[in-house]
């Protein structure tokens, strides 16, 4: 797979709901960097961390009906960004996730979302 190939799986699979596959195609060493000051934010390191601490959460605390669409992928070498349309019940924003992917692994994986919005938005538990 090419590198946006690789990326569009995680797009895909949580859109699907589809965790065994969304994690398959993460580095065991992937960090994920989600910016701001609110429940998901952070810096998550390893494959096991991502998917427990930042994925189980994000099921927990997104709004209902919250959707994620690629609006455009640019690739250069390894590197993958992708400008994104969010959208939920009290939620639509543009967004942009930036991945570097190598060996058709995802290694880094930095979400830079407008926090303010998330933060706004996310459920409480």
């Amino acid at each position: 797979m090419t590198p946006k190939e690789t990326v569009q799986v995680i797009y895909d699979s949580f859109a699907a709901g589809d965790m065994e596959k969304f994690s398959s195609v993460l580095a065991d060493d992937c960090t994920l960097v989600m910016n701001g000051m609110h429940i998901l934010s952070g810096t998550y390191v390893g494959k096991e961390s991502i998917m427990t601490n930042f994925m189980a959460k994000v099921g927990k605390h997104f709004p209902d009906n919250v959707s994620g669409e690629p609006v455009k992928m640019i690739a250069e070498g390894e590197n993958v960004f992708t400008l994104m349309n969010i959208k939920g019940n009290s939620l639509d924003m543009s967004a942009g996730h930036h991945h570097v992917v190598v060996d058709g692994k995802i290694t880094e994986f930095h979400i830079f979302d407008d926090s303010q919005k998330w933060a706004l938005t996310l459920k409480p538990l």
